[in-house]
Protein backbone atom coordinates (compact mmCIF):
# COMPACT_ATOMS: atom_id res chain seq x y z
CA UNK A 1 0.00 0.00 0.00
CA UNK A 2 1.29 3.78 -1.13
CA UNK A 3 1.42 5.94 1.53
CA UNK A 4 0.00 9.25 1.11
CA UNK A 5 3.19 11.80 1.89
CA UNK A 6 5.30 9.46 -0.36
CA UNK A 7 3.32 10.34 -3.39
CA UNK A 8 5.05 11.48 -6.41
CA UNK A 9 4.39 15.39 -5.45
CA UNK A 10 5.10 16.61 -2.16
CA UNK A 11 2.03 17.12 -0.19
CA UNK A 12 2.85 20.53 0.23
CA UNK A 13 2.48 21.30 -3.11
CA UNK A 14 -0.77 19.28 -3.32
CA UNK A 15 -2.75 21.08 -0.74
CA UNK A 16 -1.79 24.97 -1.97
CA UNK A 17 -0.01 25.30 1.34
CA UNK A 18 2.84 27.55 -0.90
CA UNK A 19 -0.34 29.71 -1.85
CA UNK A 20 -1.39 30.17 1.56
CA UNK A 21 2.16 31.66 2.49
CA UNK A 22 1.83 33.87 -0.11
CA UNK A 23 -1.50 34.91 0.89
CA UNK A 24 -0.16 35.35 4.32
CA UNK A 25 2.64 37.44 3.39
CA UNK A 26 0.63 39.71 1.16
CA UNK A 27 -1.74 39.92 4.38
CA UNK A 28 1.68 41.20 6.56
CA UNK A 29 3.28 43.53 3.54
CA UNK A 30 -0.62 45.20 4.01
CA UNK A 31 0.49 45.61 7.77
CA UNK A 32 3.64 47.06 7.65
CA UNK A 33 2.11 49.61 4.70
CA UNK A 34 -0.51 50.51 7.69
CA UNK A 35 2.05 50.83 10.49
CA UNK A 36 4.30 52.59 8.11
CA UNK A 37 1.29 55.14 7.68
CA UNK A 38 0.29 55.02 11.29
CA UNK A 39 3.76 56.52 12.28
CA UNK A 40 3.95 58.68 9.70
CA UNK A 41 0.39 60.20 11.70
CA UNK A 42 2.37 59.80 14.98
CA UNK A 43 5.75 61.66 13.91
CA UNK A 44 2.96 63.97 12.74
CA UNK A 45 1.54 64.05 15.89
CA UNK A 46 5.27 64.32 17.45
CA UNK A 47 5.74 67.51 16.02
CA UNK A 48 2.29 69.15 16.34
CA UNK A 49 2.95 68.55 20.37
CA UNK A 50 6.46 69.82 20.28
CA UNK A 51 5.11 73.20 18.77
CA UNK A 52 2.99 73.38 21.19
CA UNK A 53 5.04 72.81 23.90
CA UNK A 54 3.15 69.60 25.10
CA UNK A 55 6.41 67.63 26.36
CA UNK A 56 4.80 64.75 27.92
CA UNK A 57 2.84 63.88 24.72
CA UNK A 58 5.92 64.38 22.95
CA UNK A 59 7.76 61.93 25.05
CA UNK A 60 5.06 59.18 25.17
CA UNK A 61 4.89 59.47 21.48
CA UNK A 62 8.60 59.36 20.76
CA UNK A 63 9.23 56.28 22.90
CA UNK A 64 5.80 54.53 20.86
CA UNK A 65 7.54 54.97 17.51
CA UNK A 66 10.28 52.74 18.66
CA UNK A 67 8.02 50.21 19.69
CA UNK A 68 6.21 50.48 16.54
CA UNK A 69 9.77 50.10 14.48
CA UNK A 70 10.18 47.02 16.53
CA UNK A 71 7.08 46.14 15.14
CA UNK A 72 8.22 46.50 11.96
CA UNK A 73 11.46 44.82 12.07
CA UNK A 74 9.36 41.60 13.11
CA UNK A 75 7.06 42.13 10.43
CA UNK A 76 9.61 42.73 8.19
CA UNK A 77 11.69 39.75 9.54
CA UNK A 78 8.88 37.43 8.37
CA UNK A 79 8.22 38.64 5.21
CA UNK A 80 12.15 38.26 4.71
CA UNK A 81 12.06 34.69 6.09
CA UNK A 82 8.93 33.62 7.24
CA UNK A 83 10.32 33.57 10.63
CA UNK A 84 10.42 35.73 13.73
CA UNK A 85 13.42 36.83 15.67
CA UNK A 86 12.91 35.88 18.96
CA UNK A 87 15.49 39.11 20.14
CA UNK A 88 13.22 41.90 18.90
CA UNK A 89 10.03 40.02 20.46
CA UNK A 90 11.62 40.16 23.79
CA UNK A 91 12.34 43.51 23.44
CA UNK A 92 8.63 44.71 23.01
CA UNK A 93 7.70 43.06 25.54
CA UNK A 94 10.46 44.49 27.71
CA UNK A 95 9.30 48.18 26.50
CA UNK A 96 5.88 48.33 25.43
CA UNK A 97 4.50 47.52 29.20
CA UNK A 98 7.09 49.83 30.61
CA UNK A 99 5.58 52.86 27.88
CA UNK A 100 2.38 52.16 29.25
CA UNK A 101 3.19 52.39 33.31
CA UNK A 102 5.52 55.13 33.20
CA UNK A 103 2.91 57.77 30.67
CA UNK A 104 -0.58 56.65 31.63
CA UNK A 105 -0.50 55.20 35.18
CA UNK A 106 -3.02 57.75 35.97
CA UNK A 107 -5.40 56.04 33.31
CA UNK A 108 -4.60 52.43 34.85
CA UNK A 109 -5.78 50.27 37.81
CA UNK A 110 -3.49 48.92 39.81
CA UNK A 111 -4.32 45.66 39.26
CA UNK A 112 -3.31 46.38 35.73
CA UNK A 113 0.00 48.07 36.21
CA UNK A 114 0.83 45.07 38.63
CA UNK A 115 0.31 43.12 35.59
CA UNK A 116 2.23 44.75 33.20
CA UNK A 117 5.50 44.81 36.03
CA UNK A 118 5.47 41.39 36.48
CA UNK A 119 5.19 40.70 32.32
CA UNK A 120 7.52 42.85 32.17
CA UNK A 121 9.97 41.92 34.66
CA UNK A 122 10.00 38.49 33.53
CA UNK A 123 10.71 39.17 29.83
CA UNK A 124 13.18 40.77 31.23
CA UNK A 125 14.81 37.77 33.41
CA UNK A 126 14.14 35.95 30.56
CA UNK A 127 15.79 37.84 28.30
CA UNK A 128 19.04 38.39 30.77
CA UNK A 129 19.00 34.87 31.46
CA UNK A 130 19.33 33.63 27.83
CA UNK A 131 21.28 36.96 26.47
CA UNK A 132 23.78 34.27 24.80
CA UNK A 133 21.77 32.74 23.10
CA UNK A 134 19.20 35.29 21.79
CA UNK A 135 21.86 37.78 21.04
CA UNK A 136 23.54 35.42 18.59
CA UNK A 137 19.77 34.63 17.08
Amino acid sequence: MKCFFSSGRNWVQKTGIPFLNTFVSFLIFLVLLALLFYMCLRVWNILENAYLGNLEHTLHDAIYIIVLVKAYKILLAYIQHHHIHIRYVLEVAIIAPIIEIVFVADAMSWYSMAVFGIFSLSALVIYFIFYDKVRQI
